[in-house]
């Protein structure tokens, strides 16, 4: 679905919406009147920045330049390594009253 960029001609808000291509002259309602839609290049991402593997690539041991996220999903493909990614993991806390922790085999979750 096409995301478009609507803008008040009252009060120059701009909001975006994705919309049908049938519905984009739908413009949403701002300060009391239909938006006007503006055209706008298309957004486009560019690649990652290059990187220094920290973990050896296991067929060569050796650590590697990473250029693309083709190469960077081939990597850890081939190597079975998975994205660590920003996730909060749910790991059990020790508990103030008892002063004890818990060891945590973490290749288990």
């Amino acid at each position: 679905m096409p995301l478009y960029e609507y803008g008040c001609g009252i009060c120059r808000a701009m909001e975006d919406h994705f919309r049908h291509i049938e519905q984009r002259n739908d413009a949403p309602l701002h300060c009391g009147k239909p938006m006007e839609r503006h055209i706008t290049p298309a957004r486009v991402m560019g690649d990652i920045e290059p990187y220094f593997t920290v973990a050896a690539d296991k067929e060569t041991k050796k650590n590697l330049w990473i250029h693309s996220r083709k190469q960077h999903r081939e990597y850890l493909k081939r190597n079975r390594y998975e994205e660590a990614g920003d996730d909060k993991l749910d790991l059990p806390q020790s508990t103030p009253e008892s002063g004890e922790s818990e060891s945590i085999d973490l290749n288990s979750l």
